[in-house]
Protein backbone atom coordinates (compact mmCIF):
# COMPACT_ATOMS: atom_id res chain seq x y z
CA UNK A 1 0.00 0.00 0.00
CA UNK A 2 1.30 3.37 -1.02
CA UNK A 3 2.29 5.48 2.23
CA UNK A 4 -0.52 8.11 0.95
CA UNK A 5 -3.27 5.90 0.49
CA UNK A 6 -2.83 4.30 3.91
CA UNK A 7 -4.93 6.14 6.05
CA UNK A 8 -8.04 7.49 4.46
CA UNK A 9 -9.82 10.36 5.78
CA UNK A 10 -13.47 10.69 5.78
CA UNK A 11 -13.89 12.42 2.25
CA UNK A 12 -12.20 9.98 0.50
CA UNK A 13 -9.34 11.88 -0.76
CA UNK A 14 -5.60 11.05 0.31
CA UNK A 15 -3.60 13.26 2.58
CA UNK A 16 -1.76 14.90 -0.26
CA UNK A 17 -5.07 15.46 -2.81
CA UNK A 18 -6.97 16.74 0.65
CA UNK A 19 -4.27 19.16 1.41
CA UNK A 20 -4.67 20.47 -2.73
CA UNK A 21 -8.14 21.24 -2.49
CA UNK A 22 -8.50 25.10 -2.63
CA UNK A 23 -10.70 26.52 0.30
CA UNK A 24 -12.94 27.84 -2.18
CA UNK A 25 -14.17 24.02 -2.96
CA UNK A 26 -16.90 22.90 -1.52
CA UNK A 27 -16.61 22.27 2.41
CA UNK A 28 -17.72 18.38 2.35
CA UNK A 29 -14.25 17.73 0.70
CA UNK A 30 -12.38 19.26 2.79
CA UNK A 31 -11.87 17.81 6.84
CA UNK A 32 -13.88 20.21 9.05
CA UNK A 33 -14.52 20.03 12.76
CA UNK A 34 -18.28 20.38 13.91
CA UNK A 35 -18.40 24.04 14.76
CA UNK A 36 -21.49 24.70 17.29
CA UNK A 37 -22.56 28.03 17.75
CA UNK A 38 -24.64 29.87 20.80
CA UNK A 39 -28.17 30.18 20.48
CA UNK A 40 -29.93 33.65 21.32
CA UNK A 41 -31.21 31.79 24.21
CA UNK A 42 -28.29 30.57 25.87
CA UNK A 43 -26.90 33.37 25.58
CA UNK A 44 -29.63 35.62 27.21
CA UNK A 45 -29.49 32.87 30.02
CA UNK A 46 -25.96 33.69 30.52
CA UNK A 47 -26.29 37.26 30.49
CA UNK A 48 -29.60 37.01 32.88
CA UNK A 49 -27.09 34.65 35.37
CA UNK A 50 -24.77 37.51 35.43
CA UNK A 51 -27.00 40.22 35.80
CA UNK A 52 -28.55 38.42 38.58
CA UNK A 53 -25.07 37.74 40.84
CA UNK A 54 -24.20 41.14 39.76
CA UNK A 55 -26.95 42.64 41.53
CA UNK A 56 -26.28 40.47 44.84
CA UNK A 57 -22.53 41.07 44.90
CA UNK A 58 -21.96 45.05 44.47
CA UNK A 59 -23.83 46.06 47.70
CA UNK A 60 -21.43 43.47 49.78
CA UNK A 61 -18.30 44.90 47.59
CA UNK A 62 -19.65 48.74 48.47
CA UNK A 63 -19.73 47.61 52.12
CA UNK A 64 -15.77 46.39 51.68
CA UNK A 65 -14.93 49.67 49.90
CA UNK A 66 -15.95 51.43 52.63
CA UNK A 67 -14.70 49.10 55.23
CA UNK A 68 -11.11 49.47 53.81
CA UNK A 69 -11.64 52.92 53.57
CA UNK A 70 -11.96 53.12 57.33
CA UNK A 71 -8.81 50.98 57.87
CA UNK A 72 -6.90 52.76 55.78
CA UNK A 73 -7.92 56.20 57.49
CA UNK A 74 -7.11 54.74 60.67
CA UNK A 75 -3.78 53.48 59.89
CA UNK A 76 -2.91 56.78 58.23
CA UNK A 77 -3.75 58.65 61.46
CA UNK A 78 -1.55 56.25 63.47
CA UNK A 79 1.04 56.40 61.22
CA UNK A 80 1.33 59.96 61.76
CA UNK A 81 1.11 59.39 65.75
CA UNK A 82 3.64 57.43 65.67
CA UNK A 83 5.82 59.49 63.17
CA UNK A 84 5.31 62.59 66.20
CA UNK A 85 5.91 60.49 68.74
CA UNK A 86 9.08 58.88 67.70
CA UNK A 87 10.28 62.27 66.04
CA UNK A 88 10.13 63.73 69.35
CA UNK A 89 12.68 61.08 71.55
CA UNK A 90 14.93 61.17 68.61
CA UNK A 91 15.06 65.05 68.60
CA UNK A 92 14.53 65.49 72.33
CA UNK A 93 12.08 68.33 71.69
CA UNK A 94 7.65 68.64 70.96
CA UNK A 95 6.62 67.45 68.34
CA UNK A 96 3.12 68.34 67.13
CA UNK A 97 0.78 65.99 65.14
CA UNK A 98 -2.57 67.72 63.89
CA UNK A 99 -5.26 66.95 61.92
CA UNK A 100 -7.95 69.06 59.76
CA UNK A 101 -10.82 67.32 61.01
CA UNK A 102 -12.96 69.14 57.29
CA UNK A 103 -10.17 68.39 54.65
CA UNK A 104 -8.91 65.56 56.08
CA UNK A 105 -5.70 66.82 56.20
CA UNK A 106 -2.65 66.30 58.75
CA UNK A 107 0.82 67.30 59.35
CA UNK A 108 3.95 66.21 62.02
CA UNK A 109 5.54 69.79 62.45
CA UNK A 110 8.60 70.61 64.82
CA UNK A 111 9.05 73.92 66.78
CA UNK A 112 9.37 76.56 64.17
CA UNK A 113 6.37 75.23 62.13
CA UNK A 114 8.67 72.86 60.00
CA UNK A 115 6.94 69.79 58.25
CA UNK A 116 8.33 66.33 58.55
CA UNK A 117 5.60 64.70 57.59
CA UNK A 118 2.42 64.82 56.24
CA UNK A 119 -1.05 63.35 54.84
CA UNK A 120 -4.77 62.77 53.74
CA UNK A 121 -7.21 60.72 54.57
CA UNK A 122 -8.73 58.55 51.63
CA UNK A 123 -11.81 59.99 49.66
CA UNK A 124 -14.90 59.57 51.28
CA UNK A 125 -14.14 59.61 54.80
CA UNK A 126 -14.95 61.93 57.45
CA UNK A 127 -12.77 62.73 60.80
CA UNK A 128 -14.01 63.84 64.07
CA UNK A 129 -11.79 63.91 66.80
CA UNK A 130 -12.50 64.32 70.94
CA UNK A 131 -10.32 64.92 73.76
CA UNK A 132 -7.43 66.79 72.01
CA UNK A 133 -5.92 70.16 72.02
CA UNK A 134 -8.10 71.95 69.85
CA UNK A 135 -6.61 75.79 70.95
CA UNK A 136 -2.95 75.63 69.83
CA UNK A 137 -4.28 75.05 65.88
CA UNK A 138 -7.37 77.24 65.19
CA UNK A 139 -9.92 74.55 63.10
CA UNK A 140 -7.43 71.22 64.02
CA UNK A 141 -7.45 68.60 66.74
CA UNK A 142 -3.76 68.79 67.78
CA UNK A 143 -1.16 66.26 70.22
CA UNK A 144 1.91 67.02 71.26
CA UNK A 145 4.52 64.94 72.07
CA UNK A 146 7.19 65.91 74.45
CA UNK A 147 10.49 64.75 74.77
CA UNK A 148 9.50 61.78 77.12
CA UNK A 149 7.37 60.54 74.20
CA UNK A 150 3.89 61.21 75.88
CA UNK A 151 0.83 62.78 74.65
CA UNK A 152 -0.03 66.07 75.73
CA UNK A 153 -2.70 68.90 75.13
CA UNK A 154 -1.97 72.59 74.75
CA UNK A 155 -2.29 73.43 78.23
CA UNK A 156 0.53 70.67 79.23
CA UNK A 157 -1.49 67.91 80.64
CA UNK A 158 -1.34 64.52 79.84
CA UNK A 159 -4.36 63.10 77.30
CA UNK A 160 -6.10 60.61 78.79
CA UNK A 161 -8.60 59.66 76.48
CA UNK A 162 -8.09 61.22 73.12
CA UNK A 163 -9.83 59.50 70.44
CA UNK A 164 -10.27 60.30 66.49
CA UNK A 165 -12.87 58.30 64.88
CA UNK A 166 -13.18 57.78 61.06
CA UNK A 167 -16.41 56.61 58.97
CA UNK A 168 -16.35 55.70 55.81
CA UNK A 169 -20.10 54.94 54.78
CA UNK A 170 -21.51 52.25 57.18
CA UNK A 171 -17.81 51.65 58.87
CA UNK A 172 -16.04 53.06 61.32
CA UNK A 173 -12.47 53.31 63.18
CA UNK A 174 -11.73 54.86 66.52
CA UNK A 175 -7.60 55.89 66.65
CA UNK A 176 -7.10 56.33 70.71
CA UNK A 177 -4.42 58.44 71.98
CA UNK A 178 -3.68 57.93 75.42
CA UNK A 179 -0.83 59.46 77.65
CA UNK A 180 2.29 56.89 76.64
CA UNK A 181 0.19 54.41 73.98
CA UNK A 182 -1.50 54.63 70.31
CA UNK A 183 -4.34 51.70 69.19
CA UNK A 184 -7.03 51.22 66.83
CA UNK A 185 -10.03 50.11 68.85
Amino acid sequence: MDANTSNLPSSGLTRMQEDAVPPAFPVALRRTRSIRGVTLVELMTVVAIMAILAGVGVPAFQSLIASNRAHTGANDLLYGLSLARAESVRRNTTVRFCLVPDSGQWQVEIPGGAAIGEGALPAGTSVAASALDAMSVPGAACVSYRSDGFAYSANRNPIAAGTITITAGSSSRIVNVRVGALYVG
